[in-house]
């Protein structure tokens, strides 16, 4: 029996799962995050605690993008006060959302990604 390597059609076909499924998991981690912060206030949220709803702004603006030729997702809000509410200020505690997404659902969205059918 010959063994044959087939390393760049291997490498291309990984890349090409991976990138077909990058929407998938963009859609998940997305989905979770708006769910997260789906409570609606008031009362506003606690130190450490995900955002409440106020005027929704920001539940609305929470998306994703898919750059295939990095092979990465991104998920997040445009807003500049999302900065604000993940990290926190001078003036207030945090209340992350962001970071709490990715750990409690990282692993899955990992796992949509490497999918086969």
């Amino acid at each position: 029996m010959k063994l044959v390597w087939n390393g760049p059609a291997f490498v291309s076909a990984i890349r090409g799962t991976i990138a077909g499924n990058l929407p998938d998991a963009g859609e998940h981690l997305r989905d979770v995050m708006k769910q997260l912060i789906g409570i609606q206030g008031p009362p506003r949220s606690d130190p450490w605690e995900p955002p409440h709803i106020d005027t929704g702004a920001l539940e609305k603006d929470i998306d994703f993008a898919v750059d295939t030729a990095t092979l990465t997702v991104t998920v997040g809000s445009t807003l500049d006060y999302a900065v604000y509410l993940e990290e926190g200020t001078d003036r207030m505690e945090p209340r992350p959302f962001l970071a709490r997404t990715l750990v409690a659902w990282g692993d899955e969205a990992a796992l949509l990604i490497l999918h086969t059918p």
